[in-house]
């Protein structure tokens, strides 16, 4: 396994999807090089939120890629919470039939 490279990262051609792809410890490390300020306790969307904001400030993403990003997270949270609500769902019917 590489070691990730945030200048080479930089230097190659950033999309949503290469930076959404990153695993959290490559998302702190690009957030150090990019000297942003953040707590690498914080969840990785955050991280991922402030690389996203910076990109798009240094023209390296469109502005756009703000508004897609935005929609694909609430797409996941909407799918998380679908999931969530089947998994009670099932969990309630388990207990009626035990019951």
């Amino acid at each position: 396994m590489s070691v990730f490279n945030p200048e080479k990262f930089l230097k190659s051609e950033i999309s949503l999807l290469s930076v959404s792809e990153l695993l959290k410890p490559e998302l702190i490390t690009l957030a150090k090089f990019l000297k942003l300020t953040f707590d690498a306790q914080s969840r990785k969307c955050v991280i991922k939120d402030l690389i996203l904001d910076e990109l798009i400030e240094m023209d390296r993403l469109p502005e756009s890629a703000r508004d897609v990003h935005g929609n694909v997270e609430l797409e996941k949270q909407k799918l998380h919470l679908k999931e969530r609500e089947l998994e009670l769902k099932y969990q309630n019917e388990r207990e009626e039939r035990e019951a």
